[in-house]
């Protein structure tokens, strides 16, 4: 009895091949050459987002990324004041710094400061909204009234609005010129001088340009 697994079988199955059966190979090395890309694509992609995320939100490393294109608008409640709403178009003709934050960041808290006092060196000319990140509203009315913040701050329970703008983590600042457009934004914490320096950069004073 000869075994249905021998080396004659074998050696025949694997000699003999049609062109069908070249065409079928082909195909599905191509296919797992694509499966293969993907795949490394995705994780890289999440391993970037992962990073991102994480080192900003937690170890304060940071990034700066240039932007382009006009800003995505929002309307988003106040976190102050349930009645009204705070849209980025109430800012239209002024350059807007718009920073997202949540309660449970630790790195946020801590550039809070720095926040403010360009908020009180700068109001009339920088426009300043923050933009309270999947809280609570007893959480985030709570940390405003701790780190001392003035300026207007919207309320995104569910983060739309950092999902529209493509975010990978807070705190994240965004930084969009008198026309509307998005010219840079900064992930993880920012320090005063950094905040003072990028927006001399990009929105110098009048006298200055």
């Amino acid at each position: 009895m000869v075994p249905t697994d021998s080396p004659a079988d074998e050696m025949t199955t694997e000699t003999v091949q049609t062109p069908a059966s070249l065409l079928e190979r082909i195909v599905r090395s191509r296919r797992r050459r694509v499966v293969l890309i993907v795949v490394i694509g995705f994780v890289l992609a999440l391993v970037v987002a992962g990073l991102v995320a994480g080192e900003s939100s937690q170890s304060g490393s940071t990034l700066t990324i240039r932007s382009s294109g006009v800003a995505r608008q929002f309307r988003l409640p106040s976190l102050r004041d349930t009645s009204t709403e705070i849209s980025l178009s109430d800012f239209r003709g002024r350059p807007v710094v718009i920073n997202f934050w949540a309660s449970w960041c630790v790195p946020c808290r801590k550039e809070m400061p720095a926040l403010q006092a360009a908020y009180r060196k700068m109001k009339g000319r920088i426009a300043f909204v923050g933009i309270d990140h999947q809280d609570t509203r007893d959480d985030g009315l709570t940390f405003v009234r701790q780190t001392g913040v003035h300026y207007p701050i919207a309320f995104d329970s569910d983060g739309t609005t950092a999902r529209a703008y493509g975010l990978f983590g807070v705190p994240t600042t965004v930084f969009i010129d008198a026309k509307g457009r998005e010219v840079e934004r900064y992930l993880g914490q920012i320090s005063e001088t950094r905040l003072a320096q990028t927006i001399d950069r990009l929105f110098p004073p009048k006298s200055s340009r």
